[in-house]
C-alpha cells in the first residue's frame, strides 16, 4: 500500500481515497478486535490510569 497526502484528497483522486479509506477500515477492525481481546472493562480502567498520570 502507498502513501495518500493531504493534496490526493483535496484534489480529490478518487484512488488515493479509497485506499485510505480501506486503510481506516482496517485499523478500525484491528482496534476492535483488539478492545475485544483484553476486555472492554479493563482498556477503560487502562485510560484512566493514564489520564490520571497526565494531570501530574
Amino acid at each position: 500500500m502507498g502513501t495518500v497526502s493531504i493534496n490526493d484528497v483535496r484534489q480529490g483522486k478518487r484512488d488515493k481515497i479509497i485506499q485510505l479509506l480501506k486503510a481506516l477500515r482496517a485499523w478500525e477492525e484491528k482496534r476492535r478486535v483488539i478492545l475485544q481481546s483484553i476486555g472492554k472493562g479493563s482498556m477503560q480502567a487502562g485510560l484512566s490510569k493514564i489520564s490520571d498520570r497526565s494531570r501530574n
